[in-house]
């Protein structure tokens, strides 16, 4: 079944386009080059910094001790990986600055349904901070990040390309919202067993995939979606530059305050590339949103998951307004 997404529809024609992207993107081998999105939104740059160690913090947002599923530390990389440090320490955020988001989360949380928890990394400034970061959830869509990166992992692991029909599910996927897509590379990639024995390799530990074919019912924490997201951007990490290109031109979007989740929280010279989620649970509404903002003075990745709202726009609403106070932190940094 495909998705209704008002905001992520292409023609047939843009969708060869991106096919034809995707073919050269994971071509093994080549150099790499800047890719755009089909709609006109630019690829996102590699990070120049560093990527970031699993943010620390305790469920009221101080300061911890790397969770399980933290990154690895310099040199440690897993087998497959490329060459070099992918994951280096990264400063928590300083007392004061801690005290005053977590009081400010605090505050407007108190007044919403469900739960939310919140991890932000930015490469640029070094600040991390995780938010309620043991509660799990399901991850909806966002799951959808998890069968990427273990699809471009086990591709290039063999070593080889994406296939054609690979590389047309991966498009279908991300830029056309398609379930059945989605269902086919989970049980390609042997469904919960698989894709979980690959997220382990790479110390995503608190990631449990759903069962049978129910790919959305996968459950995480919000560290371990920023280490997804780490992993499918990070230079020096183990994805190559071809499809860690190939990533970042499927998820960029433009217009981004019009796709809603973390998008809300964009400046006008933003480029974006994000992931929204959403999963009806009896009578409870999931929403979920990831993603990596990138503006002329930062680099950050973010990660927002909630459950147990009553209607689908409240729970957009309180990932929207949450998205924001983070990152209103993450620029005053």
């Amino acid at each position: 079944m495909t998705r209704q997404n008002p905001v992520m529809r292409i023609s047939g024609g843009v969708l060869a386009l991106i096919v034809a992207l995707a073919g050269s993107a994971c071509a093994p081998g080549d150099p790499a080059e800047p890719r755009g999105d089909a709609r006109g939104a630019a690829a996102l740059p590699d990070a120049t910094a560093p990527a970031p160690a699993a943010p620390g913090g305790g469920a009221d947002g101080t300061a911890s001790g790397p969770p399980s599923g933290a990154p690895r530390p310099t040199g440690s990389a897993p087998a497959g990986a490329a060459d070099g440090p992918f994951s280096v320490a990264a400063a928590p955020v300083a007392a004061e600055q801690r005290r005053r988001l977590t009081a400010r989360l605090d505050r407007y949380l108190r007044g919403r349904p469900g739960r939310t928890s919140v991890a932000v990394y930015d490469r640029v400034t070094g600040m991390r901070y995780q938010y309620r970061e043991r509660t799990p959830y399901r991850l909806g869509d966002v799951a959808e990040l998890d069968i990427l990166l273990v699809l471009l992992l086990r591709a290039q692991g063999r070593p080889r390309g994406l296939t054609p029909a690979e590389r047309d599910l991966a498009t279908k996927m991300i830029r056309l919202g398609d379930d059945r897509a989605a269902e086919r590379l989970y049980a390609a990639l042997g469904g919960r067993v698989g894709v979980a024995r690959t997220l382990r390799r790479f110390g995503l530990d608190r990631t449990l995939p759903g069962p049978g074919l129910r790919w959305k019912e996968t459950r995480s924490v919000v560290a371990d979606q920023l280490r997804v997201l780490d992993l499918l951007t990070a230079p020096g990490g183990p994805l190559n530059d071809r499809n860690r290109a190939f990533a970042a031109a499927l998820l960029a979007v433009d217009a981004p305050g019009r796709h809603g989740g973390i998008g809300a929280a964009t400046m006008a010279r933003d480029r974006v590339a994000l992931r929204n989620g959403r999963l009806r649970h009896r009578d409870r509404w999931t929403v979920t949103s990831a993603g990596r903002i990138v503006s002329p003075s930062r680099d950050t990745l973010i990660a927002v998951l909630s459950d147990r709202h009553p209607r689908h726009a409240t729970g957009r609403a309180t990932v929207e307004r949450v998205a924001t106070l983070v990152m209103d932190e993450v620029r005053r940094d």
